[in-house]
């Protein structure tokens, strides 16, 4: 059995968890622990919190059985575009942070070498969401019967609804 997630209010809750793991983790938990250990098990946590996320969410016109291609990372095509640029506006936020300009009152990171990881994380994974949308809209041209399918979910669990 796979884990797939296809109503919204799910995703969202997976990414609201998310973040406070990862809050939890980085205050809580590595607080004490090097510069270089906390960002290495942050990038560790960061990547494996996107790949069960694409791995796991599915749209409403996404078969839910199958596994995905490699390359798909999002349900549809405009919304590959718009967590790329989402994701690009993060590494520029690094970028800013890196060279001292910072929206915050004092620069957290200037000259930081982790600031600059970030930068390119945040770049790496913009770039396979403009990749799938790229290759999802080929994909759609060629087989555009594939783009009115419905799928539907098996009946929700008695008491999460």
């Amino acid at each position: 059995m796979h884990l797939r997630i296809v109503r919204t209010r799910y995703k969202v809750l997976y990414i609201v968890v998310g973040l406070g793991l990862e809050l939890f983790l980085g205050f809580a938990v590595l607080s004490h622990w090097p510069i270089f250990v906390r960002a290495l098990v942050g990038q560790v946590f960061v990547y494996g919190f996107y790949l069960i996320a694409v791995r796991s969410f599915r749209s409403s016109k996404e078969a839910v059985e199958p596994p995905r291609p490699w390359w798909r990372v999002t349900g549809g095509v405009a919304s590959g575009f718009v967590l790329a640029g989402l994701h690009l506006l993060f590494a520029a936020m690094n970028v800013l942070d890196f060279i001292g300009i910072s929206p915050g009152e004092a620069p957290a990171r200037s000259g930081s070498p982790y600031a600059v990881a970030d930068a390119v994380s945040w770049a790496l994974l913009a770039a396979a969401y403009v990749n799938s949308s790229v290759r999802l809209h080929r994909w759609l041209i060629q087989h555009p019967e594939r783009t009115r399918e419905v799928v539907t979910t098996s009946a929700p669990i008695k008491g999460l609804e």
